[in-house]
């Protein structure tokens, strides 16, 4: 999913969000909650089966899906790795009947399908549960992947310059004042990152204003943390009982407040933008080629309509039955990805072996030149999709990332606060850095010569 470009590469959870999934003692009404399950379970048994579950495949992991979903938000490195090695060429379901997972020898004929058989952002919105994250809205209108193809991507020269000095303001104001002073400073590294992050992006969409409004940093922050915290609980939860798990879920809840909050804040920009637009289009059109391009106002329509790299990926959910060359036969509903990680370890020479420079050294060849490059997609590298439906924000996500890391890198020294690595999150596919690591900044001294 590609909007806001940066929100889309860098997904955040806050740092109490695994407190939702701590088991509690049993309780009184555990007999009733059983009861309840029990009788779901045998009134659902009586309905045809559809979409993933008419498929015939084999299961990794256990065929009851809670148990399934469960094993796969602790463990999804392993029950991914398992599945690829065991079904390496031919189909397998991954927590019960939630996925088919197709071979790599597949991902050609997929890709070719037409979205109208075959979608991306359907497969994406199942997957975050859009129901309750409030997502589906996305399914709408496909006018923000138009903008970022059409209006961002081709400006990526002239943003660069205003993306640079908003990095340099961002780190002046985020960071502790006395690293200056040359000494060593504990800072929350995710937390830090984020904001910096977050004031990129308001500059870039919404201007200098929104930038230096600390509700809308706040807002799309928290949006942001109740949108994971939300998807992950709901996708714990067995099919029937999701929307009564939501009603529970404050997560759940925040989702609307955040929406409010941001329509209060955003409509009296966009009104002023509007007013400004209509007074003065061609002293705008006449300027724009020297100026930095401000996009909000391409966002207008989308606003009105509303807009870690995981382990699975290349989603789609299939509208109607279809049938592949040798045969197999997908039916509608179906939802199918691939195992991108597995699939990339397949296709790279000593995969068990890190090398920092591995793709720089193949780009050598005066062949590869232009190729692997942190936004390239292909069939071995999926992270950012493949074809027509490859993330259109993966650009501008990776001018900034290497920006923030060139900062770093050539104007501060860092360490961990702690010995070895601090332990990341690991839910589902997704892969998060710890919330809680703390790094050691020092600002280096200025070069004279």
């Amino acid at each position: 999913m590609g909007t806001p470009i940066l929100i889309s590469t860098l997904f955040h959870l806050p740092g109490h969000w695994q407190d939702t999934f701590q088991l509690q003692p049993p309780l009184p009404w555990l007999p009733m909650v059983l009861v309840t399950l029990l009788f779901y379970l045998t009134f659902t048994a009586c309905f045809p089966q559809t979409g993933n579950a008419a498929f015939r495949a084999p299961f990794v992991g256990s065929s009851y899906a809670w148990l399934a979903r469960w094993d796969f938000f602790q463990s999804a490195a392993s029950v991914i790795q398992n599945g690829h090695v065991q079904f390496k060429d031919k189909p397998w379901k991954l927590t019960g009947n939630d996925v088919i997972v197709l071979p790599h020898r597949y991902l050609n004929e997929i890709r070719r399908l037409p979205i109208h058989e075959a979608s991306a952002m359907k497969a994406n919105l199942d997957n975050m549960q859009s129901k309750f994250t409030h997502l589906d809205i996305l399914n709408t209108t496909r006018l923000f992947v138009s903008i970022l193809k059409t209006k961002v991507n081709p400006q990526l020269s002239i943003l660069t310059s205003t993306i640079r000095r908003e990095l340099d303001d961002a780190f002046a104001k985020e960071l502790p004042s006395t690293l200056h002073d040359g000494e060593w400073v504990s800072v929350e590294a995710f937390e830090t990152l984020h904001r910096i992050i977050g004031r990129i992006s308001a500059r870039i969409f919404g201007g200098k204003e929104l930038r230096d409004d600390v509700n809308w940093l706040n807002t799309a922050e928290g949006y942001l943390n109740n949108i994971f915290t939300t998807a992950i609980s709901i996708r714990l939860v067995p099919r029937g009982f999701k929307t009564l798990a939501s009603w529970f879920l404050p997560c759940s809840w925040q989702i609307s407040w955040n929406f409010w909050k941001a329509k209060r804040i955003l409509l009296p920009y966009i009104r002023y933008r509007k007013s400004v637009l209509s007074q003065r289009a061609d002293e705008i059109a006449r300027t724009r080629r020297e100026e930095f391009p401000d996009v909000l106002q391409y966002l207008i329509e989308a606003a009105r309509g509303k807009d870690a790299e995981p382990m699975m990926g290349y989603k789609r959910k299939l509208s109607q039955n279809i049938t592949l060359s040798d045969g197999l036969e997908l039916p509608a509903g179906a939802h199918v990805e691939f195992a991108i990680v597995p699939i990339q370890q397949d296709n790279t020479n000593d995969s068990n072996v890190f090398n920092g420079l591995r793709y720089y050294q193949m780009r050598q060849s005066p062949a590869e030149s232009y190729r692997h490059q942190f936004a390239t997609t292909s069939e071995a590298s999926l992270h950012f999709g493949h074809g027509q439906n490859s993330c259109p924000g993966r650009f501008m996500a990776s001018n900034v990332i290497k920006m923030v890391l060139g900062t770093l890198l050539t104007e501060y020294e860092f360490k961990l606060d702690q010995e070895g690595r601090p332990e990341g999150i690991h839910a589902f596919e997704y892969n998060f850095p710890s919330p809680t690591a703390r790094l050691m900044l020092k600002k280096r001294p200025v070069s004279t010569g």
